[in-house]
């Protein structure tokens, strides 16, 4: 099923481990809903938080952090070192079961974008009591072109101090990282529990084959694209039409007068959805 709308502390370390306003959705097939207020809605203040100055390096996944705040880690997986920023939410203790993001940045997806991507939406999780995962792209190599090879792994690391709620892992991403969350959900569909994309499309033909997975695992999909961003918005109509005819679940969100910068869709609005995907 699928609706679309028209919506008008840091804390460094270093520790070495080895080893994308929610509609109501519709039946049948895609419906366009536009807001009664011609101009959208301003996206509220994102959430501060302070930065923290030096990654560590963990020896172990008992040097993980769990106090609240952001902190950087960099950590190793399969002789690659992965920067990976978790925010803890107050009050969390090791090992405790929350619901848990995964966020991949923009562009280049070095940390300098992980932080945008945090400051605009991610890191608002932290105050609903979620973790919050954001990795950096090791050596310039983005998470749908080699590094997303490593992502399973890396949860597989910080599984037991930070276990998701359910089992199953939340994943978002900008832009890019809206290509490399459809590129990690395809690939084990049965790890992850929702997916937000803002924008964002299956890489290829490969992935967009494996979209009717997300129907069969039933993770529902958010898919918010700005009006005038052609391209991205094709392949998001595109995405949720498949995603229709598989029997899965999309929300498909078009930002007004917005390009491929999305500034009329809401931090609100992406937390009102992954929270009811987390109740589901």
């Amino acid at each position: 099923m699928v609706a679309t709308v028209l919506v008008a502390t840091v804390v460094v370390a270093t520790v070495t481990i080895t080893t994308k306003v929610v509609a109501t959705v519709l039946p049948a097939r895609a419906a366009t809903v536009r807001s009664a207020d011609a101009k959208a809605p301003s996206a509220p203040k994102p959430t501060k938080v302070a930065r923290p100055a030096h990654p560590t390096t963990p020896s172990s996944t008992s040097a993980l952090p769990t106090t609240a705040g952001r902190h950087k880690l960099n950590i190793t997986v399969n002789a690659t070192r992965v920067l990976t920023t978790i925010v803890v939410p107050k009050g969390f203790k090791s090992g405790q079961r929350s619901p848990v993001l995964l966020a991949f940045p923009p562009g280049g997806q070095d940390d300098s974008l992980v932080e945008v991507g945090l400051d605009k939406y991610w890191a608002e999780g932290a105050r609903r009591g979620w973790i919050v995962i954001s990795v950096a792209a090791p050596n310039g190599e983005l998470f749908f072109q080699g590094s997303e090879l490593l992502i399973p792994s890396l949860l597989d690391q910080l599984a037991s101090t930070y276990p998701p709620e359910g089992g199953r892992i939340h994943i978002g991403g900008i832009s890019n990282g809206g290509l490399s969350a459809f590129r990690v959900v395809l690939a084990h569909p049965e790890r992850y529990a929702s997916l937000v994309t803002l924008p964002g499309q299956p890489y290829d033909t490969s992935d967009n084959d494996r979209v009717p997975l997300l129907a069969k695992e039933k993770i529902p999909v958010f898919l918010g694209v700005g009006e005038l961003d052609t391209v991205w918005r094709e392949g998001s109509e595109k995405t949720a039409a498949a995603l229709n005819k598989a029997g899965g679940k999309a929300t498909l969100v078009i930002s007004p007068g917005d390009g491929h910068f999305i500034s009329h869709i809401a931090p609100a609005t992406v937390w009102a959805f992954l929270e009811a995907a987390r109740r589901r």
